[in-house]
């Protein structure tokens, strides 16, 4: 049988519980800022004008991104996008699709046009 939880005892457990859960939410919003600020950082203007000066095509290239998906509508990655639209420069996002031994993988990439 068992016992009866104290009243003090469930008031400190619940206050427990909301720490953990704001903790919780905290490091997933930092997560989450991380994974624009990367996509941010690969849309930099210098990083673009690096990438383009070692691409092979001179209509643009594809740059890697783990977090693309995530953060593609982000309201700070969209403006990026819009101020790169406007400078002439196209980004979209493009699935990638590769089979290894049988197993077929998808990514995601940044293409980048110019």
């Amino acid at each position: 049988m068992r016992r009866p939880t104290p009243t003090g005892k469930r008031w400190q457990n619940d206050a427990l519980r909301r720490r953990l859960s704001l903790a919780a939410g905290e490091a997933q919003s930092h997560r989450a800022d991380a994974a624009v600020q990367r996509v941010l950082a690969l849309l930099s203007d210098e990083n673009l004008a690096s990438e383009a000066a070692h691409a092979p095509s001179p209509e643009g290239f594809e740059l890697e991104c783990g977090v693309l998906e995530q953060v593609w509508e982000d309201p700070r990655v969209y403006n990026r996008r819009g101020q790169l639209e406007r400078q002439g420069v196209t980004v979209e996002q493009v699935e990638v699709e590769t089979t290894v031994a049988g197993k077929t993988f998808r990514r995601t990439r940044l293409r980048v046009g110019f």
